[in-house]
């Protein structure tokens, strides 16, 4: 939808053939985008989904969010529940720096310049 210059609406089943997505799983994504205001949707011959802001406004981390990802850095790679500052896993400390790391690039990074 960002790739678009107008205005329409695309459907669902264009976005899953360009952005190569299962057929069945787009339908899914765009809801919680939706549901998020990320998206905008219309029913009907005509209808179909358009991004509700400009690409210069939505940035990763709202997309993420909005389909469930979670930037809960503190969580463990391994998904040990006792990894923390006491008891650590082999690769603790490199996981925090790397969801730190792309937590800022997905808060800064928008989807203006996204290209093909």
């Amino acid at each position: 939808m960002a790739l678009k210059n107008d205005d329409q609406y695309i459907k669902s089943k264009v976005l899953a053939r360009i952005s190569n997505v299962p057929r069945f799983y787009v339908p899914k994504i765009l809801k919680k985008l939706v549901d998020t205001g990320l998206v905008d949707s219309l029913k009907g011959p005509q209808g179909g989904f358009k991004l509700k802001k400009y690409p210069s406004e939505i940035t990763f981390k709202m997309i993420l969010e909005a389909v469930g990802y979670s930037f809960c850095i503190d969580d463990c790679v391994f998904g040990w529940e006792d990894c923390g500052d006491n008891e650590t896993c082999p690769l603790h400390d490199q996981w925090i720096e790397l969801n730190r790391t792309f937590q800022q690039w997905a808060e800064h990074k928008t989807l203006e310049g996204v290209s093909k």
